[in-house]
Order: C-alpha cells, then sequence, then structure tokens
C-alpha cells in the first residue's frame, strides 16, 4: 500500500498572528514537491527461515516535508472529534509523540499524574503541523 501523501488534505498557511478563526489561505497540494513514493516495507525473517513483509515504521516524511507557515487543517464532527483523511494523519502522528518516552515518559500511573510541563510540550508538537487542534 502506498504511502499517505498529503494531496488530498487542507493546507493553510500559518500567518504570526492568526488564530484559529481567523481567515486561513488555501494552498493547493497537488502543486507541492510532496514526493509520490511508497514507503519501504519491512522485511522480518520468521522462525521457519523464511522472510514476510512487515508494515514498516510510521515515518510520516511528507508530514516533516511541509513548509514551516503550512499547516494540515483537522476537519471536525459536531462532537468536536477529527474525521477524515487528517484525521487518519493526525492519529498517524500522535503514536509517533505518545512513542517518544523523553517526552511522555510511562512511569506515571494516570494521565493525571503525568506533569503539565510535558502535555504542553507534547501539544506544542503537535500544533507545530495541525490547525484546529484545541
Amino acid at each position: 500500500m502506498p504511502r499517505r501523501t498529503l494531496r488530498d488534505l487542507s493546507i493553510v498557511q500559518n500567518t504570526p498572528n492568526s488564530k484559529e478563526t481567523n481567515s486561513e489561505q488555501q494552498t493547493a497540494i497537488g502543486s507541492s514537491n510532496v514526493p509520490n513514493a511508497p514507503d519501504e516495507p519491512a522485511e522480518i525473517q520468521t522462525k521457519s527461515g523464511g522472510t514476510r513483509r512487515g508494515r514498516g515504521h510510521t515515518l510520516l516524511k511528507d508530514l516533516y516535508e511541509l513548509n514551516p507557515v503550512e499547516r494540515v487543517k483537522v476537519s471536525r464532527n459536531n462532537l468536536g472529534q477529527p474525521v477524515g483523511s487528517e484525521a487518519r494523519l493526525l492519529a498517524g502522528y500522535l503514536g509517533i509523540i505518545a512513542r517518544n518516552a523523553n517526552m511522555l515518559p510511562i512511569k506515571y500511573e494516570s494521565w493525571h499524574q503525568m506533569p503539565d510541563s510535558n502535555k504542553n510540550e507534547a501539544l506544542d508538537n503537535i500544533k507545530v503541523y495541525f490547525r484546529g487542534i484545541r
């Protein structure tokens, strides 16, 4: 399966003084230089000596290659839940953030015990690439 690209997603320009509800300029992502190459699947050795193709790592290279002033605009339903292709991309990125043991260590039994500084760092990191996050 080819990797997800940003071609069909809503990308907005982030202006320094803009807020979530201010005017956002849509950009044509089809004209960007986002590569359209599939991820290389991982080769996994089986017990019987053969190999099988695994899913591979979640890389999101095209997200990291966004222009620094561009953000992926996340659409939400009437309950405020992310929906659509942008939601899938956000979920993949949240998985990467969640696996970062320096940012969100697993030594806390409850999310409520996690220091606010760690939570804010994770949220700030997410807001670098996404708009529409509360």
